[in-house]
């Protein structure tokens, strides 16, 4: 079932003929960028709290400056222009069907989508899975971004990104994991 459905939605985006690598936000100063960032990262939040999904909002603000500086210095050449997730918030839900549920609600909407990464069907190389959509503010023309993810997930992966540090390696990964166990009730197990 799950599987009709991602070849569906597959089906949906190819004639769009959607390529992440030519997105690029409205223009290339980063002043300007962050200005506009504010008032679309109000109306995002606003639009994500009216959805008719089962699910939860979580708010991290625009991007912080320390972020944009570092993704400036190691990827973009420092192009602002290039960096797509100035506004962006994440869609916390319960289970994977309520993933894709929500994804098809986000397909009905008024929202301007350019760019939808399955990363439940195909993981990172970190192996961080969710739903990823790249969207235009049809105000300011702003690009942002919105993560769809179970809860239990968003715990693990949002553990995972704050701990990202190239020195870090296994051993955040295995922080993350141990902190999502300590945060989760699991049933005991009883030997009879």
């Amino acid at each position: 079932m799950y599987i009709n459905r991602w070849l569906r939605s597959l089906l949906l985006l190819v004639p769009l003929g959607l390529f992440c690598a030519e997105l690029q936000q409205p223009s290339r100063d980063l002043d300007v960028l962050l200005r506009e960032a504010y008032e679309t990262q109000a109306r995002l939040v606003s639009f994500l709290n009216s959805i008719e999904c089962k699910s939860i909002v979580i708010d991290p603000g625009i991007k912080g400056m320390q972020t944009i500086k570092q993704l400036l210095a190691t990827r973009w050449n420092g192009d602002a222009s290039r960096i797509t997730d100035y506004a962006r918030a994440t869609i916390g839900v319960e289970n994977i069907k309520d993933v894709y549920d929500c994804l098809e609600f986000f397909k009905r909407s008024s929202l301007e989508i350019f760019d939808i990464k399955d990363n439940f069907m195909v993981p990172t190389e970190e192996n961080y899975r969710d739903i990823n959509i790249v969207f235009k503010d049809v105000i300011n023309g702003m690009l942002g971004e919105v993560q769809i993810n179970t809860m239990p997930l968003f715990s693990i992966n949002g553990s995972l990104h704050e701990l990202h540090n190239p020195g870090c390696g296994e051993y955040a990964i295995l922080y993350a994991v141990s902190k999502h166990r300590k945060s989760t009730s699991f049933p005991k197990v009883t030997n009879r």
